[in-house]
Parts: C-alpha cells; sequence; structure tokens
C-alpha cells in the first residue's frame, strides 16, 4: 500500500502545478487527461491541440490516450507492452510500468545523458550524488538504507547549499522523519527539488529503490536560489602584511583585509595562530564601506618562520 501511495503521491507533486490530482491510478488516467498534462509537465512541451477536453465515450478517451503514445514515440520513448485499451481497463501492473518509464526518461535519464561512464543508470545516478558528498567525506551505497535516518539527505543538502543545514553532522538518528522533513522541506525551498515523497517514506523500511531514486536524480542538476542563507568559506580573500608576512615585527601592528562579499551569508571571524606554544593574540577588525569587507590588525608577540 505504501509503495503504491509514493507513486500517487509522485505524480500529483507534478499534477499540482496545474491544479489536478489523482486518487487511483486505476481509474484516473483512463480518459487521457491527466495522462496528457503529466507529459506536458514533465517535457516542457506541448502535446498540441488535438485531443478532447472532456471525453465522454471510449473513443474519445482512447484518442487521447493514443495521443500520448504518438507524443511519446515523438520523444524517442519506448513503449512495449501496453496499449491504449490497458489504460482505459485500470491495469495497474502496466500503467505503473509506463508511468516509471515516462518518470525514468525525463528525471532520471535526462539528469545522466552526459554520463559516459557506463554502467546501470542506478550505478551512474550514485556516483553522481556521491560526487555532490564528496566535501562532506560521506559516501552513498545504495538508495535505501543509507538514507533512512535523514542525516545523508541533510548532509547532501548541505554539500550543495553549504550553511544550509550548519548542523547535519549532529543530527540524531534517532530522529529520522524530522531530518529528512527538514532537509526536504529546505531542499524545496531553496534548491527546487520537488518533494515527490514524503519524509515518511523515505525513511520507511519499505522504502524503495524506484521512489528513492527518482527524488534524488532532482538534486544532480538543481540551482542554489538567490536570497538563500548559504555560506561558502573558500571563497574569502584574505591579503596584506599581516598574512604575508613580509616586513612583520614582533610589537607592531600588522595590518589585513579579508574580502567575504562572495561568501554568502554568515559572520565573519578572524583568528590568528602564531608559532607553536604562543600565546594568542588579540585580533580587531571592523567592515569597511564595501559589504562584505573588513580591515583589521593584531600585534604579533613572536616571530614566525
Amino acid at each position: 500500500k505504501q509503495w503504491y501511495q509514493r507513486r500517487v503521491r509522485g505524480i500529483n507533486e507534478h499534477l499540482k502545478h496545474r491544479k489536478l490530482e489523482i486518487d487511483d491510478l486505476t481509474e484516473d488516467l483512463g480518459d487521457g487527461l491527466a495522462l496528457i498534462n503529466l507529459l506536458e509537465i514533465l517535457s516542457h512541451k506541448s502535446i498540441g491541440q488535438h485531443f478532447t477536453k472532456k471525453p465522454k465515450i471510449n473513443a474519445q478517451k482512447m484518442e487521447n490516450i493514443m495521443t500520448t503514445f504518438k507524443f511519446m514515440k515523438g520523444e524517442g520513448i519506448k513503449i512495449v507492452n501496453i496499449d491504449s485499451t490497458d489504460i482505459i481497463q485500470g491495469n495497474m501492473k502496466l500503467t505503473l510500468g509506463l508511468i516509471w518509464t515516462l518518470i525514468f526518461n525525463y528525471q532520471i535519464a535526462a539528469n545522466l545523458k552526459d554520463d559516459n561512464s557506463g554502467g546501470s543508470a542506478k550505478k551512474k545516478l550514485l556516483n553522481k550524488i556521491n560526487q555532490k558528498l564528496k566535501p562532506s567525506g560521506r559516501k552513498a551505497t545504495n538508495f535505501t538504507s543509507d538514507w533512512m535516518d535523514g542525516t545523508l539527505l541533510a548532509c547532501l543538502v548541505n554539500c550543495i547549499a553549504p550553511g544550509l543545514i550548519p548542523h547535519h553532522t549532529k543530527m540524531n538518528p534517532d530522529d529520522k522523519v524530522e531530518n529528512a522533513a527538514l532537509a526536504m522541506d529546505l531542499a524545496e525551498t531553496w534548491l527546487g527539488v520537488t518533494k515527490i515523497l514524503a519524509a515518511e517514506d523515505l525513511t520507511s523500511t519499505s522504502a524503495d529503490d524506484l521512489s528513492n531514486m527518482t527524488y534524488l536524480s532532482g538534486f544532480l542538476d538543481c540551482k542554489v536560489k538567490e536570497g538563500a542563507p548559504v555560506v561558502y568559506p573558500g571563497r574569502a580573500i584574505v591579503r596584506g602584511p599581516g598574512v604575508s608576512g613580509v616586513g612583520l615585527l614582533p610589537g607592531k601592528p600588522a595590518h589585513f583585509e579579508v574580502d567575504a562579499s562572495k561568501c554568502g551569508a554568515g559572520e565573519v571571524k578572524v583568528v590568528v595562530e602564531g608559532p607553536e606554544g604562543s600565546d594568542p593574540v588579540k585580533v580587531e577588525y571592523t567592515p569597511t564601506d564595501t559589504p562584505g569587507v573588513y580591515v583589521g590588525s593584531y600585534m604579533p608577540k613572536d616571530e614566525g618562520e
């Protein structure tokens, strides 16, 4: 039952953009209208006007579904062992197979089209996800159990948008639903990754590869939205004699400048480390008229190398 509900929820997350919704896969796709809208949403293309918007008889419903099949053929999507009659009659197994084919082609395969590394789509997707996770040192080995406590998803979100979930390393794995819900909410708000799953689906012991793969594939081409509370400390530029060490003398001010204008939201903290065993020095710095740029100085007590 949970597996079926995940499929329906996933379809509705797409259809909601047109204020549409389905409740039953065996009944609500039978007139072809939901399928037409789903195809247009996934493909970002128009199917045209050659379909009946208010089908009442089977011939009209069949014509609508045949229109979607023709469109899919033009998109290069291979449809096997299913025809319009199967959808009208509500063949669940074949209908679910068709939906998975669409999701695979438009979401997963589309995000892997430039990957020529070989292997299955599942392996390629896992490799892509691990590339995103690389800064954290964590690694995914599957699409189910590794994601069940929500911490790996939070880690993925923070790797893509540093500072979005800064406490991801301190999350309690026992709070799995809360962890996943926070990560999914922030991913949708700031990365545009649609919540085609509920947090309870991702963290369930009955979580399945296909649903999780579909959701996680959305992270491959996501972009951090403007205004996101992210931090990129590696973009900071520090310059001046206080950094280069040229001409510094103990007891004399060492001046420096910090340009954090491209680091995103966050507080600037400057710490000066001296020779091993020396006492820490007091650092003073103030913002300039240029946003994100600070000037400061410190008084070195000992000579460095």
